[in-house]
């Protein structure tokens, strides 16, 4: 009887599952670091767009003027106004890591929801990248872009 070579089916998926293991570990170990500002920069810039179109809704439902505003270079509280004119502190958000405002505006609404004070905000990431929050007067829409 001859001595038979080579791997079992067993052995060869156990070879594979390794493989696929071990290149999804030092995949992500490699390219995440350059995608991960980018994705903290998306995700803070959309959290914010949402921030701003719950304020405006709040506003509505409560019959009460909101605003939002930056509270640093990396922070930005959302409120409603009290009758002594302070504002009070609903939320306070802080933006995800290596992302900072570099333009800033207080953002209003009236209790009927429509903007008092409109104007853009842009956020900086790690990467230099900036994206730009504009909130239109008319209506109250926030777009993103690059800037």
């Amino acid at each position: 009887m001859g001595i038979e070579r080579g791997f079992t089916l067993t052995e060869v998926i156990i070879y594979v599952a390794v493989l696929a293991i071990l290149s999804s570990v030092v995949f992500k170990l490699g390219a995440g670091d350059k995608y991960s500002a980018v994705n903290h920069l998306n995700i803070a810039a959309e959290a914010l767009k949402d921030d701003i179109r719950h304020i405006q809704r709040l506003a509505m439902a409560e019959s009460r003027q909101y605003k939002i505003w930056s509270s640093g270079l990396n922070n930005y509280n959302y409120g409603y106004e009290q009758p002594s004119k302070d504002f009070y502190i609903v939320k306070a958000v802080t933006l995800p890591k290596g992302v900072y405002f570099e333009k800033v505006a207080d953002i209003s609404f009236t209790k009927r929801g429509t903007v008092v004070k409109a104007g853009t905000l842009t956020l900086r990431g790690g990467n230099g990248e900036n994206l730009s929050l504009t909130v239109n007067v008319s209506g109250g829409r926030v777009a993103i872009s690059n800037f």
